[in-house]
Order: structure tokens, then sequence, then C-alpha cells
């Protein structure tokens, strides 16, 4: 791997504009920091502590705002996307940078489902990725039937679900409905899961697809989801960012159908258990979760040593300023040594001019602004593509594989002219209802691995047929494949 990057060539990176905006930002912020620094001295720390109560209200916005992503959203991880994890170590490491980053994987627009209910009409809307090759049917029916539970769940209560819903229409005491809500909403996936005769491994298999797409859904360990978990189970921010949702958090409610199915179906549990190892060693999924590590890493104070030391700073200098006008109070202004008079004030006359009204004070800084995360492109994720290398051969060739989810037959191809002709031969050849591309590669080498428990993963972008095969077996492993094998390598022309 290339050296950490040394400053001359961090240097040459720096865009040629970026010190003369600099200079022009510096402009406009050390008059209003001037005026700020006067302002803490004239109040003797009062704005002071203002400004760090306000950088203590930003800093708590934004674990809320974190606290969400980190609740319904797949945290890139030696678990979940290894390939990506060592990807971000590398590149912290290139650019010499310590402190944690973490990246996030999550879906929109894309493979989902709501459901909607006013007064006798209810609906369920599907994306239409829902119905396209790659989803079983059993996948659908436990989609269908965690929105229909929900709907019996409610009608259990009778008429009172009737008030309850006219309630929750008017917005004003969601605060304690959401809380029902979010449990009918348990409820629904529990009674979905129970018919499809407790397949948790469908069921979660259909949630890895909610969260993901179809395309990733398959590559999510559930391990590693479960352990994400913890980090979410008992966090304040947690909490207070599920207050306003009438949804439970997406790892909550995939941890709870886990947990639901090894007490109630064990048969079931013990099939997906077998396929997904952590869960047998660990000794069930409460075990598994309470295994996690969630201590704080990466250099730097963490998250919660910020928030103390802001909200530290802000008592102790509002305590000090306090302390300091009650002194004032006793003893005048010129009881203080920086006012530089020698004299009382019932001493000191002042003149005719000095009556003159004072000017306004200076204006309190701006609270700080944070990073709108919403506003920031999806986070692309993928097991094992790399960028395409720069073609090199006089003309560009194709190739891809297709792997069937439900019989694990697969296809190949190669020598093709564009991606589409590659990926459409490949699904040709794997001759399957449910086969669909998963890489494809030009002027390039790929491979296909899998395991006989059911773990896979093929390679793509190698520059020979051994560093596919070697990739391959390296991604399948990573899955959590106890016997992977190459079953084929290519390249795209042969």
């Amino acid at each position: 791997m290339v050296g950490a990057m040394t400053s001359a060539e961090f240097r040459a990176c720096v865009h040629p504009r970026e010190f003369p905006r600099f200079l022009l930002a510096l402009l406009f912020a050390l008059p209003l920091s001037l005026a700020l620094i006067a302002a803490v001295f004239v109040s003797m720390g009062i704005v002071l502590a203002y400004v760090l109560l306000i950088a203590f209200v930003v800093w708590f916005s934004f674990e809320i705002i974190y606290a969400h992503f980190l609740a319904n959203c797949i945290l890139v991880s030696e678990h979940n996307y290894p390939r990506v994890h060592a990807l971000l170590d590398e590149t912290k490491e290139r650019i010499g940078v310590d402190k944690r980053v973490d990246i996030f994987v999550y879906q929109q627009g894309e493979f989902n489902a709501y459901f909607s209910m006013l007064f006798a009409r209810r609906a369920i809307f599907f994306n239409s990725e829902l119905l396209e090759q790659g989803v079983t049917d059993d996948e659908l029916r436990w989609l269908i039937g965690r929105f229909v539970g929900r709907i019996r769940a409610k009608r259990r209560m009778g008429p009172l679900s009737w008030v309850i819903a006219l309630a929750e229409r008017l917005l004003i005491f969601n605060l304690f409905i959401y809380p029902y809500i979010r449990a009918t909403a348990y409820t629904g996936d529990r009674v979905a899961l129970a018919a499809i005769h407790g397949d948790i491994s469908t069921a979660v298999s259909a949630m890895n697809k909610l969260m993901v797409g179809r395309q990733l859904g398959y590559s999510v360990n559930p391990a590693g989801i479960v352990m994400q978990y913890k980090r979410v189970k008992g966090s304040l921010f947690a909490f207070l960012a599920r207050l306003s949702l009438p949804l439970p958090h997406t790892l909550a409610r995939y941890f709870d159908l886990i947990a639901f199915a090894e007490k109630r179906f064990p048969a079931e549990f013990e099939k997906f258990a077998a396929m997904n190892p952590s869960f047998q060693t660990s000794g069930g999924t409460w075990r598994l979760m309470r295994s996690a590590e969630t201590g704080h890493a990466g250099g730097g104070l963490s998250a919660g040593a910020v928030g103390a030391l802001l909200f530290a700073g802000f008592i102790v200098t509002g305590v000090a300023s306090a302390a300091l006008f009650a002194t004032v109070g006793y003893g005048g202004l010129a009881s203080l040594p920086f006012f530089g008079r020698d004299y009382a004030y019932d001493d000191y006359y002042p003149t005719e001019s000095e009556y003159a009204i004072p000017a306004e004070p200076a204006a309190e800084a701006p609270a700080p602004s944070y990073y709108d995360p919403y506003a920031a492109a999806a986070p692309a994720a993928s097991y094992d593509t790399p960028a395409p290398p720069a073609p090199t051969a006089s003309y560009t060739t194709y190739a891809a594989y297709a792997i069937s989810d439900s019989t694990r037959r697969w296809g190949v191809s190669w020598n093709a002219t564009s991606r589409a002709e590659a990926e459409s031969a490949a699904i040709g050849y794997c001759e399957s209802s449910d086969c669909r591309s998963v890489v494809w590669f030009s002027d390039s080498c790929g491979a296909l691995a899998m395991s006989g428990d059911g773990a896979w993963a093929a390679s793509n972008w190698a520059a020979n047929e051994n560093e596919a095969r070697e990739r391959a077996l390296s991604s399948c492993r990573d899955y959590g494949g106890a016997s992977c094998e190459v079953q084929h390598a290519t390249c795209s022309s042969r």
C-alpha cells in the first residue's frame, strides 16, 4: 500500500481559489469574532455562557439525527460490507486522518413498501422493484402480512381504535399515541412471520432488501445488524429520535423479529442459525446482541465527551459570571481593577457630555449551523466493485455473471460488445426464473466462488484470472462461507 500523503502532495491537491476565499471569509469573520470577544469581556462571561449553550443545543440535535441514521440504516463494518470498511481504513491512512468516520448504507426511492389508511379505505403501496426477479413469493407474503397484521392488531380494540385514529389526526397528543402505533407495527411483523410458518430466513431476507435494496440485500450479515442494534437499544438519542415517529426503528423491528422467531419457532430459527453461525456460537439472539462492543473507537474525544465538556463549560461560565455580577453588586464596577479607576463611584460625577445615549451593544453571534445529512448524496456501496480501470485494448469486451437466489444456479458470458448484452447472456445461461446479473466487467477479469452453506461472492475488474479467484474466495469467506470454492473464472476477452 502507498504510504501516507506528504504535505507537499496535499498542497498540490488544494484548489487554487481556496486561499482567496479563505481571506474573504476571514474579512467577515474577524470583525465578528472581535466583537464577540469584546462582548464576552464586557458582559463578564455571560455571552460566553450563551455561546456554549447554543453549541450544546446544536450538538444535542446532531446526536439525535445520528441516532436516527444508526437505528434505520446499515453501518459499514467488518461484519457488513467488509471490503468497503477496509477501503475506508486504507483511505484514512493514505490521507493521514485518524478520526473515526462512519459510512451508512441506505435505500432511497427503491425497494420499499408503504401502508395508508383513511376511514374505510386501506391501501398497500409497493415499489415496482418489489415485483421484479429476485423477490420470492414468501417474501412478498411477509411484506403484505406485516401491514395486514397491523390492521388486525388495531381491530382488536373495537370502536376505541376509531377514537385513537381521530386523535392521531389532530397531532396534539401524538407523543403519547405513537407508542401504541409502534407496538402495532411490531405485532404486524410477528403476525406476518406466523403467516409464512415462522420462516425467519425469508422474513430477514425481505427486511435486508427493504434496508439496502434488492441487489445488495443478499450481502447483509444478520449478526452484524443484531450487534449494531446494541448501539441503539437504551440510547437516549435513539429514544428521542423515535419520539415523533409512528413506526419503530428498523433495527429494533429486525431484532424483535429474530428474537420472536427464536422463542416461537425454534425449528425455523435453528435453520436460520445454521446459515448464520454467529447465532449458534453466541448462544442466541440476545446473547449475540449483548456481546457486541460499543466503546469509542478512533482518535479524539468521543461524542459523549464532547457533549459533557460543552455542558460543563456552560455551567462553569454561568456560575462564574453570576458570582462576578454578585461581587460587582456589592462593590460597584470601580472595585474591579481592569476598569482602571482608583476612586469610588460616589466620588465620581459625570460631565454633561457623558450623559449621551450609549451606542447599541454588539449583536450576539448567531448559532452555528450543522451539517445536514439529508442534503448529501446517497453513499455508494458495493461488496467488491472498485472503479473500473482504463481500457488498454483497442476495443472493449464485456463479461458478466448471473445467479439464482433460490436455486444457486449461475451463468456466465464473455466477449460481449456491451454491458447489456453480457448481462442478458449470463441470465440466459443461468436457466432459472429468478436469475439476475450480479457483476459485470470490461477489459478485465472476474470470478464466482460459492460455499456449501449458501454463502457466495463474485469479483470483477481484476487484472488476471488468478487475482479474480483470490478476491472472490476472500469475499465469500467474509460473508460467512465455511467451504468456499471457485466455481468459475474468466476474462472479458477469451
